[in-house]
């Protein structure tokens, strides 16, 4: 076992998971701050609603299915442990028609995402820490002038011992 903390797994005596089933934690109501979008807004409530369990309690995750049109800003992102490099294994399709290519597969540091990448790998290195959702922002200089990027950050195991992938749901 790897675990994110020496002697702590993400999810203690964790069971064998079933096909599609994930750890998620829950996302607390105050993880968002009053002026934030309100496509995160919606995606937050939606999460909430599907997955207000306990951490231990597993959660069948199918992204398109249990989120619609939501899930278009919603990335997930996998983690290898061992280099600690965060890949795409989904590229949010809102995303993809922006840069006007699908990054699934591809670094979260792929040039081709800045500067919307900017700052992302400190901050899915704070989720396998914090090992809980939070909401972060960062000042960009974007095509269109200075943006201001917002990202709710989930992490989510599927294995139980480690924080395996991360959420993100971006909007600008």
């Amino acid at each position: 076992m790897v675990p994110n903390r020496p002697g702590r797994a993400f999810v203690p005596h964790a069971h064998p998971l079933g096909s599609g089933e994930v750890y998620l934690p829950r996302l607390a109501r105050h993880v968002l701050p009053q002026e934030a979008p309100v496509q995160l807004i919606r995606f937050a409530a939606r999460f909430r609603s599907i997955f207000d369990a306990e951490l231990g309690v597993p959660k069948r995750f199918d992204p398109d299915e249990q989120f619609g049109p939501i899930a278009d800003h919603l990335h997930v992102n996998a983690r290898d442990p061992d280099t600690e490099t965060w890949r795409f294994q989904r590229f949010a399709p809102a995303w993809a028609a922006r840069l006007g290519q699908d990054l699934a597969g591809e670094s979260v540091l792929d040039p081709r995402y800045a500067p919307y990448n900017t700052r992302l790998g400190d901050k899915l290195r704070q989720a396998v820490e914090r090992e809980m959702p939070f909401y972060a922002a960062t000042h960009i200089e974007g095509p269109n002038g200075d943006e201001l990027v917002h990202r709710l950050l989930i992490p989510m195991s599927t294995t139980g011992e480690i924080v395996t992938h991360c959420l993100v749901f971006t909007v600008v």
